[in-house]
């Protein structure tokens, strides 16, 4: 009987895999994360907007391909910490999916500015204007500056050595990259000396141009 009650209590107080955001992770949680990134040999995989708003046929294509990798990866109990970018209004949204999921592990979120992949400072109010081409104006560049210095920190607090990204919107034109995981890419390498590869979760992904253009993220 007593045995009994013991296994019981045990299995209640076992953790449940849950989506944690990134940059509020508190003492614990910062160093569970630092003891998964030392397993998996300083590596972390970020997707960036991993389920976009889709415009064309060729788009829902790649959507599938980055969704299948996408899911292979957050049910893999071999995969090094995820990290998700995401628009900040579905982050809640996101938690409840990712915990009814039943993932093996933690996934971290990091929330962002629109669709943009800036991410949101916790704790300060959130930017919402943008100009007359629906673009951030040009004074939210401190606040986006903050954002990816506060993502760079936390990364490097825990040890992490080489990011690999993907996401389903990648374009290269005349030699530079855009989009999503293009303009995250640009901007993370501005305060960040970490690795950074594409991973194949990343759509389009025509590594020809990709090899030509940028061969460091190959």
């Amino acid at each position: 009987m007593g045995m009994e009650s013991n296994i019981n209590i045990n299995k209640i107080e076992q953790k449940r895999p849950s989506a944690l955001e990134l940059l509020s992770l508190d003492s614990k949680q910062k160093l569970e994360l630092k003891n998964r990134v030392l397993e998996s040999n300083g590596i972390v995989r970020i997707f960036i907007h991993p389920m976009s708003i889709l415009t064309n046929e060729k788009e829902i294509e790649n959507q599938k391909r980055v969704s299948q990798i996408f899911k292979r990866t957050i049910f893999s109990e071999q995969s090094s910490p995820i990290i998700i970018f995401e628009n900040g209004i579905f982050v809640n949204r996101w938690k409840e999916v990712l915990q009814e999921a039943n993932m093996p592990k933690d996934i971290y979120l990091v929330p962002t500015i629109f669709n943009y992949p800036h991410p949101v400072v916790p704790g300060k109010p959130e930017i919402t204007e943008k100009d007359e081409k629906g673009q951030l104006k040009n004074e939210s560049f401190p606040y986006v500056e903050e954002g990816f210095k506060l993502f760079v920190e936390s990364l490097n607090e825990v040890g992490v050595k080489k990011v690999l990204i993907g996401g389903t919107k990648l374009e290269i034109t005349e030699g530079e990259i855009s989009r999503c995981v293009g303009n995250f890419i640009r901007l993370f390498k501005n305060y960040s000396n970490i690795e950074t590869k594409l991973s194949l979760g990343t759509a389009p992904l025509n590594r020809n141009d990709v090899r030509e253009s940028h061969p460091e993220l190959i």
